[in-house]
């Protein structure tokens, strides 16, 4: 499709902008490598909200695609349920309509060429759940919800050997200065990656020694045998409940990242830096469990619970995988998660649509391994993804069974509100979006540095067990501390 055709159609279409791309290819064998250095130029050059988005197996070979989101312009903070109407006015107006193809001979097919990066956190769903209360303690101050609308992006794909350059030009403009908009910012996105000057990078500093937690194991401890009593109660089925962890942390968090992109490898991987409106936070993380896909309107949930470590090797990855299958208070546990997101699917999406390809199978994360299973429906005529996202927010996975009354009780437990923790990160359009859970994730805010993790409570916990199951999935984030300790 021409420029002119997508310009044309976005006009009529109400849009605010028209897609423009120039596609270059890329000599070389360690393309992915140059992503993140890309990124860092990209952070350097300004100081406005910027992105990274990448994807990889737990062998650490890299997905398809790493997009560079960079000069985020407009910011919307989500505060009330009115705001969520105004959000999805936005992504209306501001998801591009279609893109041109520049360069003869290249098949351009991007999930992603615009719209919103962001978060919709845990807290989130008492904006539609009011019976779901807050916690009091909120000791980080971020909002529910903070999305950045950017119309500059650079799209490695590995699988072509290409870059493209996409720019979001107003249809405001006439068709020609629409059209020279496009070229300029292609190519002045072009010139910062790969012609600016690169910068020395800053040294990041952390102390391993001084990580601490907002709960102390006894109280941990204290929280689970409070939580069977209310399953005992016949209150709840499962809960999950988590600690903070938090450290002093000056820098970035590029650093920080790189050692997490090699040490814990991911589906999902991000680093994303805010602006004003959420505090200048800088969030960053490797998270294994899909949150919601929502792609053509089909939409997907992933959960994934039961977790064991890996083994030394093949043989040993087999063997643990199987007795963690055949472990009867996984399977419960896991099926009980699937049922929760059927349930959360069947909300949204057509009954006779509501399917489970795959259930029950071992999925492998770099220090871990989990069970998974994959619930997907159509959503009914009229149902707008955000809402989709948001109505199955926080995962069953992150929450509990029943969800609202596991919700509850995790406000009444816990020691402080979870903000970002457990909600849903990615990008959104009017269309669809990709978001993962932020799990195995950290958040930079203030010269703190805070990350998470939790342990799903049942019947049969034993309270020594799922404290450790805490400190497992903290690992990873540890050893990437101690990458940065080891450097300075």
């Amino acid at each position: 499709m021409s420029f002119q055709t997508a310009y044309w159609q976005a006009k009529a279409n109400n849009r605010r902008y028209a897609t423009y791309i120039t596609c270059r290819p890329v000599a070389g064998d360690n393309i992915e490598k140059y992503a993140l250095t890309a990124y860092e130029r990209v952070l350097q050059a300004s100081l406005k909200p910027a992105c990274l988005l990448e994807s990889a197996t737990h062998t650490g070979q890299i997905g398809r695609y790493s997009f560079i989101c960079l000069e985020g312009e407009d910011t919307f903070v989500v505060q009330s349920q009115n705001d969520l109407v105004t959000l999805k006015e936005l992504l209306r107006a501001n998801s591009p309509e279609s893109m041109e193809e520049v360069s003869p001979g290249w098949k351009l097919n991007l999930p992603f060429v615009g719209g919103a990066v962001g978060f919709l956190g845990h807290e989130s769903i008492s904006l539609i759940e009011p019976t779901v209360y807050r916690h009091t303690v909120d000791l980080h101050g971020i909002p529910d919800g903070c999305f950045v609308f950017f119309r500059n992006i650079i799209a490695f794909d590995y699988e072509e050997g290409c870059v493209s350059f996409i720019a979001n030009v107003p249809v405001d403009l006439p068709l020609e200065e629409a059209r020279k908009r496009g070229e300029h910012e292609t190519e002045r996105m072009f010139h910062t990656i790969f012609r600016s000057k690169r910068h020395k990078r800053k040294r990041e500093t952390v102390d391993t020694k001084l990580i601490f937690s907002d709960t102390s194991k006894d109280e941990f401890l204290e929280m689970v045998h409070r939580a069977k009593r209310h399953i005992d109660a016949g209150d709840i089925f499962q809960v999950v409940l988590s600690q903070e962890f938090f450290t002093q942390y000056q820098g970035s968090g590029v650093a920080l990242y790189r050692a997490l992109r090699r040490i814990n490898p991911s589906p999902y991987m991000f680093h994303m830096r805010f602006g004003d409106e959420c505090k200048n936070m800088v969030l960053l993380g490797a998270s294994p469990e899909i949150m919601s896909d929502i792609q053509n309107r089909t939409m997907r949930l992933r959960p994934l619970a039961g977790t064991c470590k890996r083994g030394a090797n093949d043989a040993e990855d087999t063997a643990l995988g199987s007795a963690l299958l055949n472990d009867p208070k996984e399977r419960a546990e896991h099926m009980m998660l699937v049922d929760l997101a059927r349930n959360d699917i069947g909300r949204f999406c057509t009954a006779n649509s509501i399917e489970v390809p795959e259930l029950m199978r071992i999925v492998k994360c770099s220090h871990v391994m989990h069970i998974g299973s994959e619930v997907r429906g159509r959503l009914r005529q009229g149902v707008h993804p955000l809402d989709a996202c948001l109505g199955s927010l926080p995962a069953g996975t992150l929450s509990g069974a029943p969800k609202v009354r596991a919700l509850q009780i995790i406000a009444e437990l816990e020691k402080q509100r979870r903000g970002v923790y457990g909600g849903a990160f990615g990008w959104f359009t009017d269309s669809g979006l990709d978001t993962c859970i932020v799990i195995r994730s950290a958040m930079l805010l203030n010269g703190q540095l805070c990350f998470r993790t939790g342990a799903g409570i049942v019947a049969d916990s034993v309270p020594e067990n799922e404290f450790a199951e805490t400190l497992r999935k903290a690992r990873a984030m540890r050893l990437a501390l101690e990458q940065i300790g080891a450097q300075q």
